[in-house]
């Protein structure tokens, strides 16, 4: 079965940090419901062999360094698997986190493939839309056993949609 999971600050939650009353909309009462999120996220994180990471702009490259910086990535046996429109930043975040194992793909597709799970930050609805539906983007590489984790902010409408191309 392929899991799709789109929400803005459920990365937050799966890692253990701490939400404030109110984070991004959420109101202290979601609170519980987000919690109960965090055990399953670190056990389809376990579940895969590597992390992939998409999009490495101001909340990408914090989020990935975050994976990083808590082992929940990096290492010989969970490299993260990276890939930005901008290549110059997956060598950035390489060259920040040199103790860690980073590998960066060539496309979007090629770390869906490659990864149990994959956490997409993406800048705008634009942005996802291009990297989701390109012929080598994220809906390219979905099968069976993948995990897509979409941390951008969209559009109702856009997320729909991309749920009904995964499940498709």
């Amino acid at each position: 079965m392929t899991t799709v999971l789109i929400a803005t600050a459920i990365l937050l939650v799966f890692h253990g940090l701490t939400l404030s009353p109110k984070v991004n909309g959420f109101d202290s009462h979601l609170r519980p419901l987000l919690s109960s999120h965090r055990q399953a996220g670190r056990k389809l994180v376990e579940m895969s062999a590597s992390v992939g990471f998409i999009g490495l702009g101001i909340m990408g490259e914090g989020m990935a360094g975050c994976l990083l910086s808590e082992g929940v990535a990096g290492t010989k046996e969970k490299p993260l698997v990276v890939w930005n429109r901008t290549g110059s930043k997956c060598t950035a975040l390489k060259d920040k986190f040199p103790d860690k194992v980073i590998e960066v793909k060539d496309s979007a597709r090629d770390v869906v493939e490659t990864c149990g799970v994959t956490y997409s930050m993406l800048s705008t609805p634009d942005a996802s839309r291009a990297v989701f539906d390109a012929a080598d983007g994220v809906l390219a590489g979905v099968a069976e056993g993948r995990s897509i984790v979409d941390c951008a902010t969209l559009a109702e409408a856009d997320m729909q949609r991309m749920n009904e191309a995964v499940v498709a």
